[in-house]
C-alpha cells in the first residue's frame, strides 16, 4: 500500500563546510515519478524566538537578507 514517501535511488553532497551542506538526492515518487535532483539543505541545530512585549504583541525585526538582496521584516 502506498504511504505517499518518496524512495531515494542515489545520494550526494554538493557542498560542505561549517554553516551549510548542500545534497542531491535522486528521488522517486510514491507514484513513480522520478524527481532528481532534488536539493536538501542541511544546517547544524538552531532555535528561532518569538518575541513579545508586556501587551502580548509580536515584536518584528527589519533586517538586510542578503539571499534576497533586499530588507524584509
Amino acid at each position: 500500500m502506498p504511504d505517499g514517501k518518496w524512495r531515494v535511488t542515489a545520494s550526494r553532497h554538493i557542498h560542505r563546510d561549517r554553516w551549510i551542506s548542500v545534497r542531491a538526492d535522486d528521488c522517486v515518487t510514491d507514484d513513480g515519478a522520478v524527481i532528481a535532483p532534488y536539493y536538501v539543505l542541511e544546517y547544524a541545530d538552531w532555535l528561532e524566538i518569538v518575541a513579545l512585549d508586556g501587551a502580548n504583541n509580536v515584536l518584528l525585526v527589519r533586517q538586510y537578507r542578503h539571499a534576497l538582496g533586499d530588507v524584509s521584516t
